[in-house]
């Protein structure tokens, strides 16, 4: 049975460095793509390290599930020193198609950014750095068998893409971040929109600029409270002062447009 242990990310890439894995530069901390340290927890589950020059299925498997800042930049270090020498063969497993840097998501939801400008394609990230793409999100894990299960992946029209599908692996970098806790608050599921994924931050500006429409085609006055914005948490993501500041710059701008 693999052996299984909670090491912080920074932790993780020191024991990568001490199990020779033949690359000086994964000693160091892993670190995000614009150079902030690795927050959170990665859970490694791995078997003996096994070295092998034949074909790809005979080499160490190393699989990465997530491919947020932390996962992508993992994936992408072991590419360039491991993958690219054929020394292992690495993968990384993720259900979007494209890793927009979360700290940037404050700038899609209050309008002020285009995230497909920013948005790193996970498919050319692999190609350039040496490793593999796998579309799909885990939905088992076999610990014996050393399998990850892959959920079923559809279209927009429906239409099957991959099929439910299992991923062996030597070595398993779990690397799926978090979300959001609303701490079971009356009415924050139902009504608030966390900003944990590029999905939300958009539907957080749809629902801000089709308020202020509403507001400007109603015929009667902006009642009061009606386009006040409230923000719960005041780290670096939600960023307030971006989203308040939008929000009052198209609220003002759709009433110049109205008195005219």
């Amino acid at each position: 049975m693999p052996s299984c242990t909670v090491l912080p990310a920074e932790t993780t890439a020191r024991r990568f460095g001490a199990r020779a894995l033949l690359d000086d530069k994964l000693a160091a901390p892993v670190r995000l793509c614009h150079g902030w340290p690795v927050i959170g927890f990665v859970m490694m589950l791995g078997g003996a390290w096994r070295r092998s020059g034949g074909m790809d299925d005979e080499l160490h498997h190393i699989v990465t599930v997530g491919g947020g800042a932390g996962g992508i930049e993992l994936a992408t270090r072991l590419g360039d020193s491991l993958g690219k020498r054929r020394q292992a063969r690495i993968t990384l497993i993720e259900k979007s198609r494209t890793h927009l840097w979360k700290p940037l998501l404050h700038a899609v939801a209050a309008g002020s950014m285009d995230p497909s400008e920013h948005e790193l394609n996970y498919l050319a990230q692999a190609h350039w750095h040496h490793f593999h793409y796998r579309l799909g999100e885990m939905v088992g894990l076999d610990r014996q068998k050393r399998e990850v299960r892959l959920a079923r992946t559809i279209d927009d029209e429906g239409r099957e893409i991959t099929p439910p599908r299992v991923v062996r692996y030597d070595t398993l970098v779990i690397a799926v971040g978090s979300v959001t806790n609303d701490f079971g608050a009356p009415g924050a599921a139902q009504f608030a929109v966390p900003l944990d994924t590029p999905e939300q931050a958009v539907r957080f500006n749809h629902r801000l600029v089709n308020a202020c429409i509403r507001a400007d085609a109603q015929d009667a006055p902006v009642r009061p409270g009606q386009l006040h914005i409230a923000i719960i948490g005041a780290g670096r993501r939600p960023h307030p002062s971006g989203i308040a500041e939008t929000g009052r710059r198209r609220h003002a701008g759709l009433a110049e447009s109205a008195r005219r």
